[in-house]
């Protein structure tokens, strides 16, 4: 599957966001490889902290496609979900993400291994993929009115770059599993293992 093609299709979505002075954070959902859903960040035009990108997204997917949970869902997005979208994206029955960057570290990966027992079932098992267009992803986050605001308080924000310069967030808990194998050195992927109380090994 051509990741940054569909990448691609988030920012267009997060120059949207930025365009309405909202967080310049975008999202699209594919089904068997066809774009089904589409949601930008709309916090502040909108005046609803709900309104994630994936959220939006989610909401559409819902709405057209209310029986496709366990189907071929990917979630493209352009800055890691944060927990409250990790739990509607998983509740979704989408069961790939893909991000483009970590760079605020408010994504799921740094608290995955805090999730509630529930969503540690089978199938729930999740596979995160970062780094996909890292660069132009933060960069549209950056160009938004908000992450200039953030910036201007001094505000640092940790990453790491690999050996080309592209962001690269490595979670070290042990419920995300480096699929490294299979995996270009600009992207990482983590599978969500199940080593909890609905599995034999705990």
């Amino acid at each position: 599957m051509d990741h940054k093609m569909f990448m691609s299709e988030a920012l267009q979505e997060a120059a949207k966001a930025r365009d309405s002075n909202d967080w310049a954070i975008g999202c699209i959902i594919t089904l068997d490889g066809e774009v089904v859903a589409r949601g930008r960040n709309r916090v502040f035009s909108a005046h609803n902290r709900l309104l994630h990108a994936e959220t939006e997204a989610i909401r559409e997917l819902q709405e057209k496609h209310f029986d496709s949970k366990g189907k071929n869902l990917v979630l493209y997005t352009t800055l890691e979900p944060c927990p409250m979208c990790f739990g509607a994206i998983l509740l979704a029955g989408v069961r790939t993400i893909v991000a483009g960057t970590n760079l605020d570290q408010s994504g799921v990966s740094a608290t995955i291994d805090t999730l509630p027992e529930f969503f540690m079932q089978p199938h729930f098992k999740t596979t995160l993929i970062t780094g996909v267009l890292a660069t132009e992803c933060e960069k549209m986050w950056l160009s938004g009115t908000p992450a200039k605001s953030v910036m201007k308080r001094n505000i640092k924000i940790n990453y790491a770059t690999d050996a080309d310069g592209i962001q690269i967030y490595t979670s070290p808990v042990q419920h995300l599993e480096p699929d490294a194998e299979n995996t270009p050195n600009s992207q990482k992927e983590y599978t969500h293992s199940l080593k909890s109380a609905f599995s034999s090994e705990h």
